[in-house]
């Protein structure tokens, strides 16, 4: 017999590990255990062979040894960089197992890394370590271009577009648009290293954060306005200025008319009463007047706009005012009342003869407004209106739905005087009081205006006086309406002319009651009424629905 001695070298092991009795002739089989991350190198000795992990020796016939050795494994880490940067080193690296390798990642110029992946490893600042390897694997870098944020503001006097914070990447530039409201011209835009062409602002190159910032300055300008002649009590016109004159006093403003002859032309303001000039207040935005001149003329005052960006308010008296658009642009009464909930929803107007609802404020005219418990008026800016604020008044119209209810207008005309705008109805939203459907008669320019108006001094506990319209709620067989109209003069021939009878419900009869003469007329079969005002102050109607 002999002995057969086994031994293994660092990094595995061999089993039967103790030596072996072995005949004469036999053999012996040994195997051959790698550790973790280990192979086997090599396997000698008693002539044997390996197969697999299996060792087997030749015909013993004298004792031998059998020896296993073993080798760490080896792998490979392959990196890899993107555009924008690199990584170092950058070819592949042998790692023995359980080892680790470290890479360094270098952004170009204007470029940050974005991402490095593989082999289980983390960044730290630009070096980045794999995980142990424990087999092939690869190192991916990538990166992305340096982003920053340029900060457009515009002054008082414009905008700038666009106007919100821009990403721009490294090395590119941004142009921006800046535009002066009406009335203003650009002063100054700086900053990210840029030039101004005509409007167009352009940065420079954009290595870091940084803001632009335009700024305006008022124009001073001469703004001329034509106002056709006349002496009659029609050619009145009530006159504004939508700026802001350089000198508002009104021989300044109304320098083409003076001096101040009455014969020529007049001027008054309203406070609750009239004030004729020189008890007027100077002229300046939102302020309106009643105006007329003998001859056309066409005024022509140096002003500065105001700013169309920013709201403009008005400090106004309880009830009556008179006020003026403060801009160059027309102001829809919708978007009026959308920021003015205080004061009644109408506008009125005098055109030729009379006051109608105006549906906008134009510039340089005037308009009555009604203030319910206000202490401003606010003129809104283009910027702050609502989608809806472009919608057609639903006060101006009054065209009700089916299901709203319905309208009847009444008009008065004498001459060349008139009052088209009266309105009387019923209404689901309405009230046997005073509601916003119920809207006050304006003032008088003068007592030769014709005018026609519900009165309700003595029967409505809130809000007492004399109103356009007209509304009650629906339900009662028999509503009765009760209306004046004053001619303005004595012995004048008025007409009365209605619209909307065809929208009434067919249960209704419809009938005017002329009170003095004790007439009554089918306002289904007729349009309109002609009626001598005779001597006294005015006519008084009645307009009853009956089933």
């Amino acid at each position: 017999t002999y002995t057969v001695t086994p031994s293994a070298g660092a990094g595995g092991s061999i089993s039967p590990s103790t030596p072996q009795t072995v005949n004469h002739g036999s053999t012996v089989t040994f195997t051959v255990t790698p550790d973790t991350g280990y192979h086997i190198d090599t396997v000698t000795g008693c002539g044997g062979a390996l197969t697999g992990n299996t060792y087997t020796t030749g015909a013993i016939t004298a004792d031998c040894e059998v020896t296993a050795t073993f080798a760490i494994n080896t792998y490979t880490v392959t990196p890899s960089a993107g555009a924008g940067g690199s990584i170092s080193p950058s070819t592949p690296q042998t790692v023995n197992h359980g080892a680790t390798t470290a890479f360094t990642i270098t952004p170009n110029t204007g470029y940050h890394i974005n991402t490095v992946t593989g082999c289980g490893g983390t960044l730290t600042g630009n070096t980045y370590t794999t995980g142990p390897v424990t087999a092939d694997c690869g190192v991916t870098a990538t990166f992305a271009i340096n982003t920053y944020t340029v900060t457009p503001s515009a002054g008082a006097g414009g905008s700038i577009t666009p106007n919100t914070p821009q990403t721009v990447n490294h090395g590119a530039t941004k142009a921006f648009t800046v535009t002066p409201d009406t009335g203003y011209h650009i002063d100054t835009v700086t900053g990210c290293g840029g030039t101004l062409t005509g409007n167009t602002y352009t940065t420079g190159a954009i290595t870091a954060d940084c803001a632009v910032t335009a700024t305006f300055s008022v124009v001073v300008s001469t703004y001329s306005h034509s106002i056709e002649g006349g002496t009659e009590i029609t050619d009145y016109h009530m006159f504004s200025t939508p700026f802001w004159p350089v000198d508002g006093s009104p021989d300044v403003v109304l320098r083409d008319l003076f001096p101040y002859e009455q014969s020529k032309w007049r001027l008054f303001s309203y406070g609750g009463e009239y004030h004729e000039y020189p008890s007027v207040p100077d002229f300046s935005p939102g302020l309106a007047y009643w105006l007329i001149t003998a001859e056309d003329v066409t005024i022509n005052v140096e002003g500065t706009l105001v700013d169309t960006a920013e709201n403009f308010t008005l400090s106004i008296e309880p009830e009556w005012n008179i006020v003026g658009n403060p801009f160059l642009s027309s102001i829809s009464t919708t978007s009026l009342f959308e920021v003015n909930p205080d004061i009644a929803k109408v506008c009125w107007s005098y055109e030729v003869g009379g006051y109608v609802m105006a549906e906008s404020l134009a510039p340089w005219k005037g308009y009555w407004i009604y203030n319910l418990e206000a202490s401003d008026l606010v003129f809104p800016a283009s910027s702050s209106l609502s989608s809806a604020s472009t919608a057609r008044n639903r006060f101006l119209s009054f065209s009700l739905s089916p299901e709203e209810g319905w309208s009847l207008r009444i008009m008065a005309k004498r001459d060349d005087f008139k009052d088209t705008d009266n309105f009387i109805g019923l209404c689901k939203d309405s009230s046997t009081q005073y509601d916003s459907r119920d809207l006050f008669e304006p003032p008088l320019i003068s007592q030769e205006q014709l005018r026609l108006y519900f009165s309700h001094k003595e029967d409505w506990l809130e809000k007492p006086g004399l109103y356009a319209t007209d509304f009650r709620p629906p339900g009662k067989d028999k509503e009765t309406f009760e209306f004046v109209v004053e001619a303005g003069k004595k012995n004048q021939s008025v007409i009365l002319s209605w619209s909307g009878v065809k929208e009434a419900p067919s249960e209704y009869k419809l009938i005017l009651k002329d009170l003095k003469k004790r007439r009554k007329i089918n306002m289904r079969r007729r349009e309109s009424y002609t009626f001598d005002s005779g001597s006294e102050e005015g006519r008084k109607f009645q307009i009853i629905l009956q089933k």
